[in-house]
């Protein structure tokens, strides 16, 4: 794109048509069974840091409506709720089907109470679960205060009750169990994180078999997957940028466009949006990802080593096939 392109669309008042999205089927795709269970991911959106959020997410819901998912799930950091981003809640309910939410860390920026997050996404509960085609899904809030300790801007801590709620939940169901969390729990994420993965060990060990099955995240905004004790977990990317930091100044990006959107200089931004595709089918799941080039500068091009946090920054999420 022309560096006038892009002017001229800060001056129309949306930078989101300076990225072409390619939203175009590719290819025929295979039927599916009817047994079979497909729902599609997003995560750590970012609706307050980001030009083009909506278009992005449009078009997530627009292909998980072609593909016609049983539900689709996204994994936090999704928008603060407040009515200016009231827009990117309609594009979400526009789904036709049942579409669920995790709260991120960031949906309490400006102050916002859990209160006011959970009216926003007219959610009942903070942490809760359900079933669909002999599958049983967990939603997690790992943001609960670190007892002891309030000086943490964005904690991550899970207490008592619900952990209580969480045993209970898991041994109750009789069914193989998918975790959706936004912070993981097999790095840096959960200040007691491994509280909870003990919880899913011993579960599984009361089982007899492997009951708790993957564990999908969002938040560090890279793509890996980790299998710890025979659970996957797996890390679904941003679908809109590598966060860098401060000692990093992308500059891939008009002047201009640093006045409205200033955390742009501290990202690695994706051409095309990410999400993920699940498709449960015979004991296996199937995750297909998405892949995008970098939007100016790659973060090795900004100065980013090569291999970051053990992982490689990357503009994609992976092709995954796990065996259940």
């Amino acid at each position: 794109m022309k560096r006038s392109d892009f002017l001229r669309t800060m001056a129309l008042g949306t930078l989101a048509t300076a990225i072409p999205f390619d939203m175009q089927a590719k290819g025929t795709e295979k039927p599916k069974a009817a047994d079979t269970l497909s729902f599609g991911i997003i995560t750590d959106l970012h609706q307050d840091l980001t030009f083009d959020a909506p278009d992005r997410l449009q078009a997530f819901v627009d292909e998980m409506n072609r593909k016609q998912v049983d539900f689709i799930v996204q994994l936090g950091d999704f928008c603060v709720p407040k009515k200016e981003n009231k827009i990117i809640v309609d594009i979400w309910n526009s789904f036709q089907g049942d579409a669920y939410h995790v709260i991120g860390n960031h949906e309490f920026d400006e102050n916002k109470s859990l209160e006011q997050i959970m009216d926003f996404f007219e959610l009942t509960k903070n942490y809760y679960s359900f079933d669909r085609k002999g599958y049983h899904f967990v939603v997690l809030d790992a943001n609960g205060k670190i007892p002891g300790n309030d000086s943490v801007r964005y904690p991550s801590y899970f207490h008592k009750e619900q952990l209580e709620w969480l045993e209970h939940d898991l041994k109750t169901t009789p069914l193989p169990t998918i975790v959706f969390i936004h912070q993981g729990l097999d790095h840096n994420g959960v200040h007691n994180r491994e509280a909870v993965r003990i919880l899913f060990d011993n579960c599984n060990k009361q089982a007899g078999f492997t009951k708790v099955k993957v564990v999908f995240s969002g938040h560090h905004h890279m793509d890996y997957a980790n299998v710890i004790n025979g659970i996957q977990y797996v890390q679904i990317n941003s679908a809109v940028y590598r966060w860098l930091g401060e000692p990093y100044n992308n500059q891939s990006f008009p002047q201009e466009a640093y006045k409205k959107y200033p955390y742009l200089r501290n990202m690695g931004y994706y051409k095309e949006p990410l999400w993920a595709h699940v498709e449960i089918e015979s004991d296996e799941l199937i995750l297909t990802g998405k892949e995008s080039p970098w939007f100016g500068d790659s973060p090795v091009e900004l100065g980013e080593p090569i291999v970051s946090w053990n992982y490689v920054s990357a503009a994609k999420i992976s092709d995954r096939l796990i065996k259940l």
